[in-house]
């Protein structure tokens, strides 16, 4: 509701004429709301296992869906969800199918959600070797798709999200999982052939190579237009001076589209056009809904993530199941966060952005209510 507010206060004072575009697009900040509320009566009547087995569920055919349709070299099923896949860029031959699911945002966050749920019930159920054994199948299901995944942005914030959510349950496991991390990467960064290596640590340093100035200050002041890098430093630099000149409620939501004319020329020649946002959350709402828009954005977060880890911790009579749900909400608020930094899935209605905010307001919603405890304190 408050960046509803804030959203319509920066249309009233936008130093831009606002088109009726602009007004209708509010309406897609309500759908936060009905997804809150839905999983708050899913509290309230205590059906919350009903959620988690119906979205595991549609998770596993996505990603058998996609394996299959890898191994078949086949994309008439892809394509049934977006028919523009075959002049995609970034999927040639066989790899096609995998390459949509795993690259394409809509589909990679579902299969990347899937792995903290099926991670956080192996650490939290205690059930038969049976259950274990079904949720280890998921987890490298879905851990082999999206390997496939060619964003570096996702790819750290899956590594960043993974080290600061297992926090929660101790510092010796997190050091654990970083220490993993790194054997496992030297590992592939000897054993990936050549011709594959981007699934290696070496595709983050050798990505800009010929591409990029020699610095980003060169950069800047002389843009070279190449890939989807450069025309993030080029979005990113329209968008702090868009900022700059209107740093109190910003230029407006769903303005940031005025920049264009500047963006336009320092893209000649590209081969990718830019969508027209400035590819990071936190800049795109300092462009759009100013300094207010930003204050409301880091204390929603912040107390978000400080009521379900201090909820996990310390509140006692939890059930491991409505554990391994709070828990998976930590990790995908915090996989929100850092996957903001080089793009945007807040404050618009894709369906990547509707599953993070779902998972992370239904663990929200879980402790809206005070606990008995609480009560009698």
């Amino acid at each position: 509701l408050t960046f509803l507010l804030v959203a319509v206060a920066s249309l009233i004072f936008s130093p831009y004429p606002t088109p009726p575009e602009a007004w209708a697009g509010l309406k897609k900040l309500r759908f936060f709301g009905y997804y809150f509320l839905v999983f708050y009566g899913l509290y309230e009547g205590r059906e919350i296992r009903l959620p988690i087995i119906g979205f595991l569920f549609g998770c596993t055919f996505a990603a058998i869906l996609a394996w299959a349709q890898y191994w078949l070299g086949d994309v008439s099923i892809v394509t049934l969800f977006n028919p523009d896949i075959m002049e995609s860029p970034f999927v040639e031959g066989r790899y096609r199918a995998i390459g949509f699911m795993s690259h394409h945002r809509r589909f990679a966050m579902v299969i990347a959600l899937a792995i903290p749920i099926v991670a956080s019930l192996l650490i939290h159920l205690r059930q038969g070797w049976g259950f274990r054994l079904l949720y280890i199948f998921l987890l490298a299901l879905f851990g082999g798709a999206l390997i496939w995944t060619n964003g570096r942005g996702v790819m750290l914030a899956i590594i960043f999200s993974t080290i600061f959510t297992l926090l929660l349950r101790s510092w010796k496991l997190a050091l654990k999982v970083v220490a993993g991390m790194f054997i496992v990467g030297v590992i592939l960064a000897f054993t990936i052939p050549k011709d594959i290596f981007w699934l290696t640590p070496r595709f983050f340093f050798s990505i800009t190579d010929g591409v990029l100035n020699t610095s980003i200050e060169a950069q800047l002041e002389n843009p070279l237009v190449k890939s989807s890098n450069d025309i993030r430093v080029v979005l990113w630099k329209a968008g702090v001076e868009s900022f700059l000149r209107h740093p109190v409620l910003g230029i407006g939501w769903r303005q940031f589209k005025h920049e264009r004319e500047k963006i336009d020329a320092a893209i000649i020649g590209a081969d990718k056009y830019p969508h027209l946002h400035p590819h990071s959350e936190s800049l795109w709402i300092a462009v759009e809904l100013g300094i207010v828009g930003l204050f409301v954005f880091a204390f929603f977060w912040g107390s978000l993530l400080l009521r379900m880890g201090r909820a996990y911790r310390h509140r006692e009579g939890l059930t491991q199941i409505v554990k391994a749900l709070l828990f998976t909400g930590v990790w995908s608020a915090l996989f929100w966060l850092f996957s903001g930094l080089t793009d945007v899935s807040l404050l618009n209605s894709e369906n990547a952005a509707a599953l993070w905010f779902v998972i992370g307001l239904s663990s929200y919603a879980l402790f809206m209510k005070k606990s008995p405890q609480e009560v009698a304190l």
